[in-house]
């Protein structure tokens, strides 16, 4: 019975290391044209796999892109559901430290993935699920106006959003930890005591 397992066990391994190369190929190109210019051809290339192999593990390039955006909902679900913002004194510090953490182990794919300027859905879609996750993890909080907080946050992921990215356009000389820690704090207290330190 154990003998059967191994194989199987390298498969799922193989597969997941397939399907991982082609959509670190797929992010790669996208950065670089529209999705609509994008081929199974020059995918399989950019993978280093040949157009079956392709085939065994997606329908055609949307089908990759629906697999990415799954991917990317259950990674910013699970940040969320890791964190209690009463035990941790209403401070975001703590969910921008899963996100720095998350960003550092895949940082290629992330950098490609916040330079994707032809498809701008995609981010468009990262914010409206990372305000919708914001937004389910503090109206929790106690009594707060629903409209209110619903502006609020939008205005929040709009911001965190648009920072990323330039970070990831930008020669990154702030270090991303610093990055995380200044969001983290602009959300936490506004922006009067980077006002105040910078004048002191």
């Amino acid at each position: 019975m154990e003998k059967t397992r191994y194989p199987i066990e390298k498969t799922d391994k193989r597969s997941l290391k397939t399907k991982r190369a082609i959509k670190d190929a797929f992010i790669r190109l996208m950065s670089e044209k529209d999705i609509s210019q994008i081929t199974i051809k020059e995918l399989a290339l950019t993978a280093d796999i040949n157009r079956k192999t392709f085939y065994a593990h997606y329908n055609d390039i949307y089908d990759i892109l629906d697999d990415i955006e799954d991917d990317l909902t259950k990674r910013v679900t699970g940040i969320f559901s890791r964190f209690d913002l009463v035990e941790n004194n209403y401070n975001l510090f703590s969910v921008f430290e899963e996100v720095t953490a998350e960003i550092s182990h895949d940082l290629t794919f992330y950098k490609d993935l916040f330079s994707c300027t032809s498809y701008s859905n995609f981010l468009t879609k990262m914010k409206v699920l990372f305000t919708e996750k914001l937004f389910c993890f503090l109206s929790k909080q106690g009594n707060i106006d629903a409209d209110t907080l619903a502006y609020s946050i939008d205005f929040i992921a709009a911001g965190v959003i648009s920072t990323y990215q330039k970070w990831f356009n930008s020669d990154r000389t702030i270090p991303l930890e610093t990055l995380s820690h200044i969001i983290g704090s602009l959300i936490l207290t506004g922006i009067k005591p980077i006002i105040k330190d910078a004048v002191t």
